[in-house]
């Protein structure tokens, strides 16, 4: 019984969570046509500036070594797709994403990728060398440390979880005009974990591997001197951050595909 009646709990959280975030996709998609709107109407009276754009200069995602000490940052959103047998139904969650790029010297750079919901967020920071191997082609390797939590503390639940990880991923991207195509692969793996459920905690170190990912994200310009990204990710997991209320660490890898959209401001 104690089984059961504990995964009822987690359902109906996440339930409430599905709720809660109803107004939020409402208001990403609306930013998201406003956005593509806007570029419609000004992409032709910008026609002559197209000469003097270098996507190299722009790009969040292209693992090339540009300018040192420059800072280079895009906003958008990450729409993760949950597994049925996670969570008893299929569900799609959108998260907004925050990425940047800081440039070191001889390659060097510090890369920052945040995601975050209302209820669940995805910090993960790290250094990468990156190379510039033709005037076409880049090789760039990484590591960050990444940090997951989910808190609600609403209508009476009492509930945190927390994740620590890292994560090596390498980085090849192929430059076409201004236009540009980096496919990305990495390794996650778990380190920690920590469950609060009001006066009842669970934490452990668990040294696991949590599952790997291959993407391909392509950018080009969208006006003036902005770019935007369009990427899809194939995540095999054993846990995402997103499905932390039902509170789910198997054995299995599950497929969980991600689609993301950025852009450069």
């Amino acid at each position: 019984m104690g089984c059961k009646y504990t995964r009822i709990i987690n359902y109906n959280l996440l339930i409430l969570i599905l709720k809660k975030i109803h107004n939020l996709i409402t208001s990403v998609y609306r930013l998201l046509f406003a956005t593509l709107l806007l570029f419609a109407l000004t992409s032709s009276a910008q026609e002559t500036q197209r000469e003097s754009f270098d996507i190299l200069e722009h790009s969040i995602h292209l693992p090339n070594s540009f300018k040192d000490w420059k800072y280079r940052q895009a906003l958008g959103f990450s729409l993760v797709y949950l597994p049925k047998d996670w969570l008893e139904s299929a569900y799609s969650l959108p998260m907004i994403y925050y990425k940047s790029n800081f440039s070191l010297k001889k390659g060097f750079m510090v890369n920052t990728d945040i995601r975050s919901v209302i209820a669940a967020s995805d910090i993960a920071i790290g250094p990468s060398w990156n190379v510039d191997l033709s005037k076409k082609l880049f090789l760039g390797l990484g590591y960050q440390t990444s940090f997951g939590v989910g808190m609600l503390y609403d209508l009476g639940y009492d509930n945190t979880l927390t994740v620590w990880g890292h994560r090596p991923f390498f980085k090849l991207g192929y430059i076409w005009h201004n236009l540009t195509f980096t496919m990305k692969g990495g390794v996650d793996f778990s380190n920690s974990i920590n469950f609060e459920a009001g006066s009842t905690s669970l934490s452990g170190n668990i040294e696991s591997l949590n599952g790997y990912h291959l993407s391909l994200f392509m950018e080009q310009r969208m006006f003036k001197n902005k770019s935007f990204s369009v990427g899809y990710t194939s995540n095999f997991m054993k846990f995402h951050i997103l499905g932390w209320p039902a509170f789910n660490y198997t054995k299995n890898l599950y497929y969980v595909p991600e689609l993301t959209t950025l852009f450069n401001f």
